[in-house]
């Protein structure tokens, strides 16, 4: 589906004669229409190339001659407005269950403008309609036949049936084989419907997911949704903890972005204080901080002075490594709070109580 616009596929579709007639005939994946209507015969048309092999329709063409119209400056302008609008991708996805996918694309040959759909063969066909309108009844299925769109009949509907099956089929002897391989014993099953995990001994407690397993998934807290349709999600109605190789780390619900270290917690201390002389952050007398004898040891005391180390939405540690990381949120209190201090006040700022602990070593203090 992604290089379903190609300049090659394109140059094919389009390949036309002196006469501007298109050398290509309507197939079992070609339609032509001369216009754009959002109606049930182009809806009709996507169902049928959903339930064969896919195929594109194309308006703007004289379906009989061939001959390369093109569409109005008004179809042009109603679908720039309308296409993507959630009302019409909603009567498009909602004519037939499951949805169907498409694509559309804006084709310019020189002056002259047409609209291309593309719908990919379906992995969940038969798609069948939902809503009744014109000559379409609730139920009815539709498949591609050479060059025209008709009811399917029984041997295209057994055929799809008994494909699903096999599909099924092979799902099942690849899983039940991956299970073979790690043994019953080994093994833990999610059911996605309603979060719980079976083992083989019904056993769901004190589950321990690994941190290569875990970086695939999106985390999400209970009573939230994921947007991306198909994307794996783990739904966090507890705490959840991974398996590093320096031991567990715990993740609490507090977290519900998916847990990519990088992402949630980009920055070093060293990182927070030169990303703020980066940007120029000004103090509160209206003085850069590059202009200060400062480090970015200021900015460990105001981190640790202020707790902002504590907490998983604060602060990774990476025992491993032996280092801190801290999240966008950490980054803002402190900018925040260098903003509204002098120059002079963040070049005498102190660490309130030492901490040997915290990862810097004891007798640089006094070199600060």
């Amino acid at each position: 589906m992604e290089n379903c616009f190609s300049s090659e596929i394109l140059n094919e579709l389009f390949h036309c004669d002196t006469d501007g007639c298109l050398f290509t005939t309507e197939s079992y994946d070609i339609e032509y229409k001369l216009n754009l209507n959002i109606s049930y015969d182009l809806l009709k048309t996507m169902n049928g190339l959903a339930n064969n092999k896919g195929g594109y329709i194309i308006c703007g063409i004289e379906p009989f001659s061939r001959k390369m119209m093109g569409l109005s400056e008004d179809k042009i302008n109603f679908y720039r407005s309308n296409i993507d609008s959630e009302e019409m991708r909603g009567k498009i996805l909602s004519s037939c269950q499951p949805n169907m996918e498409y694509k559309h694309y804006l084709h310019n040959v020189g002056t002259t403008k047409f609209v291309i759909f593309y719908i990919p063969e379906s992995k969940n066909k038969p798609h069948v309609f939902m809503n009744a309108g014109e000559d379409i009844v609730s139920g009815d299925i539709y498949y591609r036949y050479n060059d025209s769109i008709k009811k399917i009949q029984y041997a295209e509907l057994s055929e799809i049936i008994e494909s699903k099956r096999l599909k099924e089929q092979e799902k099942w002897m690849k899983f039940l084989g991956e299970i073979a391989k790690i043994g019953l014993d080994n093994v833990l099953i999610i059911d996605a419907k309603n979060g719980k995990m079976i083992t083989s001994d019904n056993y769901s407690d004190g589950i321990v997911l690994d941190e290569n397993i875990l970086s695939k998934f999106k985390l999400i807290k209970e009573g939230q949704f994921n947007e991306i349709s198909g994307a794996p999600t783990l739904r966090i109605i507890g705490n959840i903890a991974f398996q590093t190789q320096s031991g567990k780390f715990e993740l609490s619900t507090d977290i519900s972005t998916a847990l990519d270290i990088n992402k949630t917690h980009p920055y070093r201390a060293t990182d927070i204080f030169n990303k703020m002389v980066k940007e120029n952050v000004k103090t509160k007398d209206n003085k850069f901080l590059k202009d200060g004898k400062i480090t970015y040891y200021r900015v460990i005391f105001f981190i640790q002075n202020n707790k902002l180390n504590v907490g998983n939405q604060n602060m990774y540690y990476n025992k491993a490594g032996n280092t801190r990381t801290y999240s966008q949120k950490v980054y803002d209190e402190v900018k925040t709070a260098f903003e509204n201090m002098t120059l002079s006040e963040i070049e005498t700022y102190k660490l309130i109580k030492m901490n040997t602990n915290y990862g810097v070593h004891p007798k640089s203090w006094t070199k600060i």
